[in-house]
């Protein structure tokens, strides 16, 4: 189950709130919605919201009646159900004494409450939503703060006493009836491991893989559960023995930080109840509580792509950075069905800095918009850090390549429109490839940052890792003759293949350059632009030096022999071999002079 729209009226923070999550028609809903911002500015009341829903729909009395009235297909008044606290949802009082919860599913399933003071509230529901609403099946939260973490709880016979604890799990009956109440969760976790029917070793064995992929790249603090074992205490005490593993050392679980505790938690939480919240809304609030930030952006994916069903969705609450990086990341799973790699799609809502009084809509944020980092990073800090001469920004995904230069962090953003923002506005450095650029213009827009912009000498990155001089550092067995031939004849067959003016109206469209048609465009970086009929007879040449600088060699590879008998003989992906490429001695020394 996932979410395209909420709204959500004269409820908690919010006068009018609307989170619109499909931005174009037939488009798919995300897999994840992270929701950003400063503390108090509203992220939490979004899963207060979710809460309200549940405690309704959770209710075995109101869903009976919810069904009878979608037989009826008519409104009606119901109360003393145990629904949520009316005074603890409500925004203003003194105005309307009611809130409204609206929430649109994908499958064409809407969900309105319209509730109208304690006692009594309308609920109306569409023909298009399901009647066999199971218990607990539609939503599943949880907090990082409000659990305890201890591993020994009390048996409580009036709340579990009656219920199997299986069932207890499954229909999510231990949760807590607000966000902002005591999660004793926990406690049903420790009791579903205590059963004897758990399979604990396998737990072991699952938890181990996520915390491995976890530290995968940053094996500082790497832990491993040694075993989960359970026992029965005096009276009605059950306590589970947990011991972890770190390096040779083997230790009570009592002796992790509260970050590795913490960490403990969710995983054991998420793998206990993962075969129990297919078609759910997942929401989690401040996970990335007490956590190394160096570890959050991989939790979030080991949350998101391995321990969430693909069925349901996610939502996160946070002022993370590493749950911003990992939220700005294309990343793909592969599908069985299709047999194709397909789209992770993740949004960022950004809440920061809105007055809720207000109407507000909120869609989803342009991941390369730089006010996103200012929710983690203060600008002053970001200022700080941009200027270092260790940083460096880049287009996108080239950063891996660049990262073998010594002593140098590239950082991606999206394209090399922001790459320029960034570098205009904190006075960082920043490269970019060439693309059409005149190698005069190249100079006046280096002139314009005043040191701190290098534009290569190349069309793109692509064009120092498969030139001639590097290809042959690579494989001495490249013969450069051929070679440069082959490159010479895609070059023509790309020629014949654009009209005469193609390059002019490129040139004519690249941002970077002012435009006579434009000269409405106030960036104080934009650069006068040349006579662009000259870059189509610097193509046309055959000398090989000369036409390399524009040829688009990222986007024509294919055509080129040599290169597809590499990949072929090396059984290597074409980024596998780029970024070996990035590591030969040549690469480095002209990517150096480049920055020099």
């Amino acid at each position: 189950m996932f979410i395209n729209k909420l709204q959500l009226k004269n409820f908690k923070r919010f006068t009018d709130l609307t989170i619109d999550l499909i931005s174009a028609q037939n488009e798919s809903p995300p897999k994840l919605v992270l929701l950003i911002g400063a503390n108090g500015c509203g992220k939490s009341c979004i899963f207060d919201a979710f809460e309200s829903v549940n405690g309704i729909i959770s209710n075995e009395k109101l869903i009976r009646a919810f069904e009878d009235l979608q037989a009826e297909k008519t409104k009606g008044y119901l109360s003393g159900l145990g629904l949520p606290d009316h005074d603890y949802c409500l925004k203003e009082k003194d105005i309307k004494n009611e809130y409204e919860i609206i929430i649109d599913f994908d499958k064409e399933k809407i969900f309105n409450i319209h509730y109208k003071g304690s006692s009594e509230t309308n609920i109306v529901g569409q023909s298009s939503i399901e009647t066999n609403l199971n218990v607990g099946n539609y939503f599943y939260g949880r907090t990082a703060f409000r659990n305890i973490i201890d591993l020994e709880t009390k048996f409580n016979a009036d709340e579990y006493g009656e219920k199997d604890v299986q069932k207890v799990i499954e229909k999510n009956l231990d949760k807590p009836s607000r966000l902002i109440d005591l999660d004793k969760r926990w406690d049903g976790d420790i009791l579903y491991c205590f059963k004897e029917e758990i399979n604990r070793k396998e737990l072991t064995i699952e938890i181990n893989q996520s915390l491995n992929s976890i530290f995968e790249n940053n094996p500082t603090g790497h832990f491993q559960i040694e075993s989960i074992r359970s026992e029965i205490g005096r009276s009605i005490k059950l306590t589970l023995e947990v011991l972890i593993r770190k390096g040779n050392s083997v230790f009570p679980y009592e002796y992790l930080s509260a970050g590795e505790k913490q960490l403990f938690t969710i995983l054991l939480n998420l793998h206990l109840r993962k075969k129990y919240i297919e078609n759910t809304i997942i929401y989690l609030d401040e996970i990335d509580l007490h956590l190394n930030t160096a570890i959050q952006a991989d939790l979030l994916k080991e949350i998101t792509e391995k321990l969430i069903p693909d069925n349901s969705q996610v939502w996160v609450a946070s002022h993370s950075l590493g749950f911003i990086d990992y939220a700005r990341q294309i990343t793909y799973k592969y599908d069985e069905i299709t047999e194709t790699e397909v789209e992770i799609k993740k949004v960022i809502i950004d809440f920061d800095s809105l007055d809720f009084d207000q109407e507000q809509v909120l869609k989803p944020a342009n991941k390369d918009d730089l006010n996103i980092f200012t929710v983690p990073i203060p600008i002053s800090s970001i200022e700080n850090i941009v200027q270092l001469p260790s940083i460096i920004l880049c287009e996108g995904k080239d950063s891996k390549y660049y990262s073998g230069q010594n002593s140098k962090q590239f950082f991606g953003v999206k394209d090399k429109f922001n790459v320029l923002e960034w570098c205009w506005r904190f006075k960082c450095l920043g490269i970019i490839d060439k693309d059409y650029l005149f190698k005069t213009e190249s100079i006046k827009l280096e002139n314009k940052f005043k040191g701190k912009l290098k534009v290569l000498k190349y069309y793109s990155i692509e064009n120092y890792l498969l030139h001639p001089d590097n290809l042959k550092e690579y494989d001495s067995s490249l013969d450069l003759n051929v070679y440069q031939k082959e490159i010479t004849e895609a070059k023509n067959e790309y020629l014949q293949n654009k009209i005469s003016d193609y390059f002019s109206q490129i040139r004519s469209n690249y941002k970077i350059l002012k435009s006579r048609k434009d000269e409405g465009l106030k960036h104080d970086w934009l650069v006068e632009m040349e006579d662009s009929s000259e870059v189509l007879n610097l193509f046309k040449s055959d000398n090989f030096e000369i036409f390399y600088e524009f040829f688009p060699i990222k986007d024509e590879n294919k055509k080129i022999k040599s290169i597809q008998e590499i990949l072929k003989n090396t059984n290597k992906s074409k980024e596998s071999l780029y970024l070996e490429l990035s590591q030969t001695n040549w690469f480095k020394t002209k990517i150096s002079e480049v920055l020099q």
